[in-house]
């Protein structure tokens, strides 16, 4: 899904758009522990559930 996103970013010229997804589907380092961690799977950890559900903060 990541390459599909980034090269309609690219085809739609949303040059911005496709160098961010990059940040999104990648891996990031924490700053308080220091532990690599993959990005999309931090924020599927804090989606919300169900219908009418919010985001936390």
């Amino acid at each position: 899904m990541a390459n599909r996103l980034h090269a309609r970013a690219l085809a739609d010229d949303l040059h911005e758009v496709a160098s961010r997804l990059t940040y999104a589907f990648g891996s990031a380092y924490s700053a308080e522990c220091n532990a690599l961690f993959r990005v999309d799977h931090a924020i599927a950890a804090r989606m919300p559930a169900g219908p009418g559900a919010r985001w936390s903060s």
